[in-house]
Parts: structure tokens; sequence; C-alpha cells
């Protein structure tokens, strides 16, 4: 099932993230178009785990095009997407619609087609019917596990 690859990220976690942040240990690139180029040039020298932290996904399958290529190079790669999951102002639909919406486009239009899915996070406020309750995921960061490097 698409949904499969689909994980909340809690409190916890995200605050975990933005402290790797704030601290040094994940670098974010500094416009939409840098992002665009770090993706692929930190897939190239991934030895075993990628992290990614986006906002807005535009010509995913180009930018993804170089991680998913380096997923099949290695089998162990593990890589982690943490995307926001946009609902629409007027949209009151459950939050499984939206989501099962959300991994229909990224399964179809935003990975490149026949390679391995990643594992994509999502943070559940993102989804709320009410807009007062309803935050977002607005970060653009990449990180990549490299021997060479220590990490």
């Amino acid at each position: 099932m698409m949904m499969e690859f689909l994980a909340s990220i809690s409190d916890s976690e995200l605050s975990a993230i933005a402290d790797a942040l704030k601290a040094g240990r994940i670098r974010p690139p500094f416009s939409a178009m840098s992002f665009q180029q770090v993706v692929p040039a930190k897939a190239a020298a991934a030895a075993s785990t990628v992290l990614v932290v986006g906002f807005a996904m535009y010509q995913g399958q180009r930018v993804f095009a170089a991680l998913a290529d380096r997923m099949t190079q290695i089998d162990d790669l593990h890589v982690r997407l943490f995307l926001d999951v946009a609902r629409e102002r007027s949209d009151t639909s459950l939050d499984s619609g939206v989501l099962r919406r959300f991994a229909d486009r990224f399964v179809n239009t935003q990975w490149p087609a026949g390679h391995r899915l990643p594992v994509v996070y999502y943070y559940p406020p993102s989804v709320q019917v009410r807009a007062d309750r309803r935050a977002s995921l607005h970060a653009n960061t990449t990180a990549q596990s490299c021997p060479r490097c220590g990490t």
C-alpha cells in the first residue's frame, strides 16, 4: 500500500532535528535553488543514511533522481524525508484523505519512477482540519552519513 511509507513525526523528534540544526550538525542550504543542488550532491557522498527536511516539493523527480539512484546502488542506504503535508484552507476531508492525496502525488509525480521509496515523515498538526490548530514543517536541509567525515 502506498501509505505505508508515510510516518508521523512527534514533537520531540521534530525538536531533536531543530536542535541538530541549531548545533550545526545539520547544515541548511540557503535558497530553494541551492536545495535543488544540495540534495543530489549529498546523495553522491551518502554511505548509510540520508536525512532530507523540506517544505514544498517542486521538480521532485529531478531533485531526487541522484538520491533514488544511490538507493539502488546501496541496498542498505537508509533515506528519510521529512516533508510538509499541506492541507488546503477549504479542505474538510479526513486526515487520511489528505495523506492519501499527498502519497499519491509524491509517488506518481515527485519520486523517480521505478525506484525504492524512502521513508517519508510528516508533522501531524500540518493536516489539522481547524486552521487555528494547523502548523507546517518549514525547513530546507539535508545531511548524509560520510565515513570519510566520521559520521
